[in-house]
């Protein structure tokens, strides 16, 4: 089912739209560079506090505490030990000999979806056709019907089940006493097979009228599963299990905590299974790269962004001939992707002078050597000419 609606707007509410375009695009640019600048320097940061790290661990048996290591940057391993059963207290399930739980809910629910196809007419007006459409599916987030553009025959419930996520206090690797939370970061998930009883705690949890029965190891809420019903849940649990841990961290006392290194920059690596510390210093060391990348990314496309709300009012403006708007917004579109590289790429290049001193010196540099080989070569054909 779906319906189709047509909005117009004229030619001055796109422009006044645009202008106020103009000041968010104002707005992303200093925080986009901000964003870029911010981030070379968190990534330089991570990267020497883990090189101090690296430098610095000592290896020790986690099976026994060495008051020699006191305070001092360790790296073990050792058998998880969990200190509680993670518990789901609202419906008591349980998973014992895990670090953590997580309760894993979906509700049957009426979704939009909308598409739109927007046409500039001569004069500079503009007419948007959209279809919004409705389907009902399991969807694991609440969805608010109130806010679709036809509610009415299209109701969800007015809030569901939410996720759950039990993780124990603390578990021993080894010797040592280590946050739960750390531990369920790196554990493996596998699902929860409920009993029958389960069935049964989960029906006196809920407030709801809708029956409750056991379904391919989960529970389902509803009159029948092969025929659902809007407001019809699914409920499944998983456990996170580690058996085994390596940690690198400061030692104090009997617990292992976070190291700070000498620029400030903390850090407490946690893998599954025993893991040498040069590999956990190299995998943090990718996962900082990866970081790096993917906030450079954020922050160039912000800056893309900026410039091309800022130029998008000449695209309107000039949009009372379509075909020029459209001319005109597509060399927008390729500015601001220019704007955005050189604007990127200069702020970059300035955090690295700030950051990484040398390393932007060799850079500059080796520019520089390049520039001088082009230019002679550029003028050897003419001194060669000009002794023939």
């Amino acid at each position: 089912m779906s319906h189709t609606e047509v909005t117009s707007r004229s030619w001055l509410q796109r422009v006044g739209t645009a202008l106020v375009m103009v000041l968010l695009g104002v707005v992303l640019l200093p925080a986009s560079t901000w964003l870029l600048f911010w981030n070379e320097g968190r990534s330089v940061g991570v990267a020497r506090a883990l090189a101090e790290g690296a430098g610095i661990v000592l290896s020790v048996a986690g099976e026994r505490i060495d008051p020699a290591t006191e305070g001092k940057l360790v790296h073990l391993s050792g058998a998880v030990v969990p200190q509680s059963v993670p518990r789901d207290t609202q419906f008591g399930i349980e998973a014992a000999g895990a670090v953590g739980l997580v309760r894993q809910v979906e509700m049957f629910q009426w979704v939009e979806t909308s598409e739109s196809r927007t046409q500039t007419k001569l004069g500079g007006s503009e007419e948007t056709v959209t279809v919004y459409s409705y389907s009902r599916q399991w969807r694991a987030d609440h969805i608010d019907s109130a806010a679709f553009r036809i509610s009415e025959g299209h109701e969800n419930p007015d809030r569901m089940l939410p996720q759950g996520r039990f993780i124990i206090p603390e578990a021993l690797v080894g010797a040592f006493t280590v946050e739960g939370a750390l531990l369920a970061e790196v554990g493996p998930r596998s699902a929860v097979a409920l009993q029958a009883d389960a069935a049964d705690a989960i029906a006196r949890g809920l407030t709801g009228r809708r029956p409750v029965g056991a379904q391919d190891g989960g529970v389902y809420v509803g009159q029948d599963a092969g025929v659902p019903a809007i407001g019809d849940l699914r409920i499944s649990f998983q456990r996170i299990d580690l058996d085994r841990a390596s940690l690198i961290g400061v030692q104090t006392g009997e617990r292992i905590g976070a190291y700070t290194a000498g620029n400030g920059q903390s850090f407490l690596l946690a893998e599954a299974g025993t893991v040498p510390p040069q590999t956990m210093f190299e995998t943090a060391d990718a996962q900082n790269a990866v970081m790096t990348w993917l906030l450079r990314a954020a922050g160039l496309a912000g800056l893309f962004l900026g410039f091309f709300l800022i130029l998008n009012v000449l695209s309107v403006l000039a949009s009372v001939l379509p075909f020029l708007g459209s001319l005109v917004g597509f060399g927008g579109a390729v500015l601001a992707f220019l704007l955005a590289l050189m604007l990127g790429g200069t702020v970059i290049a300035l955090s690295w002078l700030v950051y990484r001193p040398v390393l932007s010196g060799l850079l500059l540099a080796c520019i520089a050597v390049v520039v001088v080989l082009v230019l002679r070569l550029r003028r050897r054909p003419v001194r060669e000419l000009g002794a023939r």
